[in-house]
């Protein structure tokens, strides 16, 4: 499927993170052609300009080279003319998160540059659905066994030659599996040569035959299966019965046992549990009974025909809507019912294509604690359901974290791209200029704010610090007036996007929530992104919470609560 270029996989090993400080300890280089052969090699260790001596932890840590591996080495501007033999202006290079060892790379020989540049771990977020790490070390601990690759003579990880090895094979693996994803959907090929994307670099599109028309539906996800009609245990017990969790003795009771239990109830119910992790847990116990007639409040994956329509149709796509539709094509290959998302560009995508509608609940609702609480905010009709409130020792922790939630400006940012990338699907002209406007002042209010609060923690031997209320703070002058400036652009936005409730509602709670920052007493955390360049992090003041508070949130939200320890 690969064109006839010059692949390379390569890795540094280094001093640390810092680009401008560090410097490489060891460089390898793996070249291969279409077919995954392996032509040639290159190996050198690199003798650092900085004290060899003062690297001894961090190399004997990270590496498992030796400081005498160093002494007698070259520096890496001796072995440049060697390395850039390998190169050629059919390059592609191939690496997990390549940036940051292309950079390296570049700091050495400025003039370089490769025809393109694949990062294996962009690939596996798109082909490797729900793993629960996409580290080199963890994709490859997968391929290894599906290519059948011995590694015993390989070496340790974190040797420059075992990453670049192992960078390869994941390549390889993700190649040999889109190949057959795209002989299966030939139409993906349509979207990609609509596209900047770097798979029109490498792929030899002569090798499919590409349909002339683009289908304009997305294919169902696999249904699940019908559920059984098991008699799943003998002893029952009357849910009505139940006054409160004192009257079960939870040890006299497996997990498997009190689920099977909730089905065998045949009543709606609602199971909350404090995180994600026991609610796939109790997920894979209903599956394993063949039950199927439940769903995660976090779950409910309806596509609009007319918005799929618009997306299928674009005339250009960017990169990461063609992730996203691989991405969409893949979990039907592999016959799964859930969609893995897993960053924001393909969440703006997921966003747009979804509609709300009103939506039969089944017996059972899966949800986290979190989960709960957010729905009973929107306004979810739960109340023909009985609440399971498990982990009942968690509820302080997970009501707090409700209640206090910390509030950060690049996810109110986030909303804003959102609704943009929605709205240019729905609307054109002033609005869509009118609403990029309002991006761009929010990002100008960001700056000064930021930049002012700088200012206050200079001289001070601390990252979190009490402020406010800012807006009453005369060295918060500028942010005052920037947020004079937005709050009006927000207020004639809105007019203009009043057909749209959606919308309105995320601008609403957009501006509460800056109300929240600027108009009240805040703890302000600084956190450090780059060198000298910080973010800051808004904590509300800690609200009482008793238990007391806490019943009065649940109550008339359901038709019984029972809470119960896990």
């Amino acid at each position: 499927m690969l064109k006839d270029l010059n692949y390379i996989s390569f890795d540094f090993e280094t001093t640390g993170l810092d680009l401008k400080k560090d410097e490489p300890i060891q460089f390898w280089l793996v070249k291969f052609d279409k077919d995954f052969n392996v032509i040639a090699k290159y190996s050198t260790y690199i003798k650092p300009k900085k004290n060899i001596s003062e690297l001894k932890n961090i190399v004997s840590f990270i590496t498992w080279l030796n400081l005498k591996d160093l002494k007698n080495a070259p520096y890496f501007e001796e072995v440049i003319p060697e390395i850039k033999k390998f190169f050629d202006e059919k390059t592609v290079l191939v690496w997990q998160n390549i940036e940051f060892d292309y950079d390296f790379l570049k700091k050495y020989w400025a003039d370089f540059k490769p025809l393109e540049l694949i990062d294996t771990f962009v690939i596996a977020k798109t082909i490797f659905h729900f793993f629960p790490s996409y580290s080199l070390e963890v994709l490859f601990d997968f391929v290894k066994d599906e290519l059948g690759i011995d590694i015993s003579e390989w070496g340790h990880a974190h040797d420059a030659l075992v990453d670049s090895l192992m960078s390869m094979y994941v390549f390889r693996y993700s190649i040999e599996y889109l190949e057959k994803l795209f002989s299966k959907y030939p139409i993906l090929l349509r979207f990609i040569l609509k596209s900047d994307s770097f798979f029109n670099t490498i792929i030899d599109f002569s090798k499919f035959e590409i349909p002339s028309n683009i289908n304009i539906f997305l294919p169902r996800f696999k249904k699940e299966i019908p559920p059984s009609r098991k008699v799943f245990i003998d002893k029952t017990w009357d849910i009505d019965s139940i006054k409160n969790f004192w009257q079960i003795r939870l040890s006299q009771w497996k997990i498997v046992e009190f689920v099977k239990n909730v089905v065998s109830l045949q009543r709606p119910v609602i199971l909350s549990v404090s995180n994600k992790w026991k609610l796939e847990i109790i997920d894979k116990i209903l599956e394993s009974i063949g039950y199927t007639n439940k769903w995660f409040i976090s779950q409910d994956i309806i596509f609009s025909e007319d918005k799929v329509e618009k997306f299928l149709t674009k005339s250009r796509f960017e990169d990461y809507e063609v992730n996203f539709l691989i991405k969409y094509f893949s979990h039907i290959y592999q016959g799964l019912s859930r969609l893995d998302i897993n960053n924001f560009e393909e969440y703006k995508v997921f966003k747009f294509l979804t509609e709300k509608k009103e939506k039969k609940l089944p017996q059972i609702v899966l949800t986290t604690h979190g989960g709960l609480f957010s729905s009973i905010e929107k306004n979810l009709n739960l109340r023909d359901y009985v609440l399971f409130f498990l982990d009942r020792d968690w509820w302080y922790v997970s009501y707090s974290k409700y209640i206090n939630v910390s509030l950060d400006l690049y996810d109110f940012l986030n909303k804003l791209e959102i609704i943009l990338y929605q709205l240019k699907f729905l609307e054109s002209g002033d609005v869509v200029l009118d609403f990029e406007r309002l991006i761009n002042q929010f990002m100008i209010f960001m700056g000064v704010l930021f930049m002012e609060l700088t200012n206050k923690f200079k001289g001070i031997n601390t990252n979190k610090l009490e402020i406010g209320p800012i807006l009453e703070d005369i060295d918060f002058w500028r942010t005052k007036k920037m947020y004079g400036i937005l709050k009006k652009q927000f207020n004639e936005v809105s007019k203009k996007l009043i057909k749209y409730d959606e919308f309105i509602q995320d601008l609403n709670n957009i501006l509460l929530s800056l109300e929240e920052i600027l108009k009240k007493l805040i703890l302000v955390e600084k956190r450090m992104f780059q060198e000298n360049k910080f973010y800051y992090i808004f904590h509300k003041q800690n609200e009482v919470i008793n238990y007391g508070r806490f019943l009065n949130f649940l109550k008339g939200k359901f038709k019984k609560v029972i809470f119960w320890k896990l």
